[in-house]
């Protein structure tokens, strides 16, 4: 697609991916490799798309889209999650309503609707300055928060213990999943099934994540899992896969699982409302600058369903 000013917006083919490397380079200021954009995009996982001027194939704009299964309102649904949103630092004028930034993500966002997805359901996880900026251009609009619970070790003897998840034991995984989706029924949620969880995290190119199985405290059945990454300082929970009533033993578990293993403080990211009713079982709670967007494109009615109502954790973005 171009327009009369010279701007071309276009959908990368699989083969050049590899051209934003260098715009990403300079707006992050670290690489990212070819294999961690096949992962995200490639095989029709997503889609990455350039702004840039005619005849000039440097890219001025990027914004990806990762396409995710999710449950919204008890319907199955491929929802847009948007990624890798960057321009050129000394680019076009980013805060203009017609800049290429802003036509670039209209342009995304108006085309999203399929039969895959009538309501154009997107979301994204935006620092605080983009989400200002993605408003301003009136191509985002908020729809949640994201807190942080910091658990510290805390001992427990009749809590849950968390243990090795065994690689392919898939049966404790799709019944923790199946009990997740049962019971948060009236949230937006990314499905977490088996293949979801080989793809984002036991196959993911770069980063090793720990997947542990919770078993309750009494007869050792499974009651859910837990993704965790190891940081120099402090261990991030990614994921969590339980029924909604167990969330607060989940919690302990963790604690008491940190206390008896000598380690530090882990760290959940997690969407306002859960967050909230989860924080009584943590060690404190705090704000953070980032926030859940929502496609303005969408419908007033689907706007105001999604809002405070998704489940999103650290694992729910492409980069933790």
């Amino acid at each position: 697609m171009s327009g009369s000013t010279g701007l071309v917006l276009e959908r990368l083919p699989e083969t050049q991916l590899t051209g934003i490397q260098p715009l990403f380079s300079s707006v992050f200021g670290h690489e990212i490799s070819a294999a961690l954009l096949d992962w995200k995009y490639a095989h029709a996982r997503g889609q990455s798309w350039v702004a840039r001027l005619a005849g000039d194939p440097a890219p001025q704009v990027h914004c990806g889209v990762c396409f995710r299964d999710i449950l919204f309102e008890g319907e199955a649904l491929r929802a847009g999650q948007l990624v890798d949103l960057m321009a050129a630092p000394k680019g076009f004028g980013l805060t203009r309503k017609n800049s290429p930034f802003s036509l670039l993500l209209k342009h995304i966002l108006q085309q999203l609707p399929n039969a895959a997805n009538p309501a154009g359901v997107v979301f994204g996880v935006p620092s605080g300055r983009s989400m200002r900026l993605a408003e301003h251009c009136g191509v985002a609009t908020e729809v949640d928060r994201w807190l942080e619970l910091h658990l510290h070790p805390a001992r427990a003897s009749r809590s849950p213990r968390l243990r090795n998840w065994p690689a392919g034991n898939t049966a404790s995984a799709t019944s923790a999943w199946n009990r997740m989706a049962s019971t948060l029924n009236d949230a937006a949620l990314g499905v977490r099934d088996t293949g979801y969880l080989e793809h984002r995290y036991l196959r993911h190119p770069e980063h090793t994540y720990q997947l542990m199985e919770v078993t309750s405290a009494w007869l050792r059945s499974p009651m859910g899992i837990v993704v965790m990454r190891r940081h120099p300082q402090h261990f991030e929970i990614l994921d969590l896969q339980a029924a909604w009533e167990h969330m607060p033993e989940i919690l302990l578990a963790i604690r008491n699982w940190l206390a008896l293993s000598g380690n530090d403080v882990a760290v959940l990211s997690l969407t306002e409302s859960f967050a909230r009713q989860l924080s009584p079982f943590a060690s404190s709670t705090r704000m953070t600058e980032f926030r859940i967007m929502g496609n303005p494109f969408c419908s007033a009615d689907t706007l105001r369903s999604l809002s405070n109502r998704w489940w999103l954790t650290g694992g729910d973005t492409d980069y933790r």
